[in-house]
């Protein structure tokens, strides 16, 4: 998982941009775009807040064009632990090894 700490952003200018860039051999075109069916989707970000995202999706933020300074810490991350239930056969064993 690939994450990014604004420590300080302009909440009226800086954004994060995501780019789905999966093949698909049939595209069906659309008058209403959203995040769920866009290849580029924008997200606003502020001071303190955190946006997770698989590390496989392709992403990019722009230049900084007002007098605010951004300030952002990127990361990346891996799970441990166990996901769901054995009982209900959605278990998923994430090991530190």
């Amino acid at each position: 998982i690939s994450g990014v700490l604004y420590i300080s952003a302009n909440e009226d200018e800086d954004k994060i941009k995501f780019h789905n860039n999966i093949y698909k051999q049939i595209k069906i075109t659309t008058d209403t775009y959203d995040n769920l069916n866009s290849e580029t989707w924008w997200f606003k970000v502020k001071t303190g807040g955190i946006v997770l995202f698989p590390s496989s999706l392709t992403h990019n933020v722009e230049s900084v064009t007002s007098k605010d300074i951004r300030i952002s810490l990127a990361f990346n991350t891996f799970l441990t632990g166990t996901l769901k239930d054995n009982k209900a056969l959605t278990e998923l064993k994430l090991n530190k090894d």
